[in-house]
């Protein structure tokens, strides 16, 4: 039996739970509904990409975020001094279970009530990022830093197929890099029409396709990466359901779209990175059209006129037809 070996060093996100809560029960993550649990959560997931976020709750203790838990009503600010610090041994007690309390680097994102009984000597490698008690204060700082954390770093599609990861559900702009071998592959059927040294690369990743989606999760997560309604059929294909990314994939892969969805997945798990960015509604179609002629993008259609030659544009559509059923 293989034994999966715990990450060095992990990132551990402490977040404090929120008086306001849902009237029912929900897991962790969608009970606490108060605006600093919310833009706290947020700001982990998009800002600090740790390898675990727990919420410190004053009735559950350490809770996972996918915990399903009914509403309470209970808080540290209740408590004497000596049932918080009952509170965080027990804390500390399922953070040993959990974690490397010696060697991960533990970041709270909670008040000094939560926090002051778990800090050294139990835990070693600690950092608090908003400073200050001042509540305004601190929620000015978390949208401050959400605004300025644009893309969130690339992702393995790969992790976050096997996770079948929850992304944000705002509209957002999306960017597909690609290996460089593999992007070298998939481009050759364009010859001597792609432009090599026009591609943007970074860290041996190639950026070849831009999108946009209303819900970030449903458009980049459920449609381009996991297929979830399963449009690789006759009938969806002919209806035109099918991702447009995996429909370029299949034209340039030369597997039929009908039948091709396990071969254009190991493709993208082996080869593919994502980012995203959240951006205001209102300004989606504009942002993307602004991104795409910024650059210059093998795989895209749209907005690419003057920038991919005619022929180069031709040769994505007449791939896409052969292999359209």
């Amino acid at each position: 039996m293989s034994i999966k070996k715990r990450k060095e060093n992990a990132k551990i996100v402490l977040i404090a739970c929120s008086k306001t809560k849902l009237p029912k029960p929900a897991k962790a993550q969608d009970l606490y509904v108060g605006t600093f649990f919310k833009l706290s959560l947020e700001y982990a997931r998009r800002c600090l990409r740790p390898d675990k976020i727990f919420i410190l709750s004053a009735k559950h203790h350490l809770l996972p975020l996918g915990k399903k838990i009914a509403p309470y009503d209970c808080t540290l600010y209740q408590m004497s001094a000596k049932q918080v610090r009952q509170w965080a041994e027990r804390v500390f007690k399922q953070l040993k279970r959990h974690t490397n309390v010696d060697r991960d680097r533990f970041i709270f994102l909670a008040g000094e009530k939560y926090r002051k009984d778990l800090m050294a000597p139990r835990l070693r490698h600690v950092k608090i990022p908003i400073k200050g008690n001042r509540r305004g204060k601190q929620l000015r700082f978390l949208k401050k830093s959400l605004k300025r954390f644009i893309y969130i770093s690339p992702a393995a599609v790969k992790s976050l197929r096997s996770a079948k990861a929850k992304i944000t559900d705002k509209p957002i702009i999306y960017k597909w890099w690609f290996k460089e071998r593999g992007a070298r592959a998939l481009l050759k059927p364009f010859g001597d029409e792609i432009e090599m040294r026009s591609i943007q690369k970074r860290n041996g990743y190639w950026l070849l396709y831009v999108g946009r989606g209303k819900n970030g999760y449903e458009r980049l997560v459920k449609w381009h990466i996991l297929d979830a309604s399963n449009f690789h059929r006759k009938k969806t294909v002919k209806n035109g359901r099918l991702s447009s990314l995996r429909q370029t994939l299949c034209g340039l892969l030369g597997c039929k779209m009908s039948s091709g969805c396990a071969r254009v997945n190991r493709f993208m798990d082996k080869n593919c990175r994502v980012e995203w960015k959240i951006v205001d509604a209102t300004q989606l179609l504009k942002r993307e059209k602004k991104e795409i002629t910024s650059h210059y993008l093998p795989l895209n259609s749209q907005h690419t006129k003057g920038i991919l030659s005619s022929n180069h544009r031709k040769i994505l559509a007449t791939l896409k037809n052969h292999v359209r059923l």
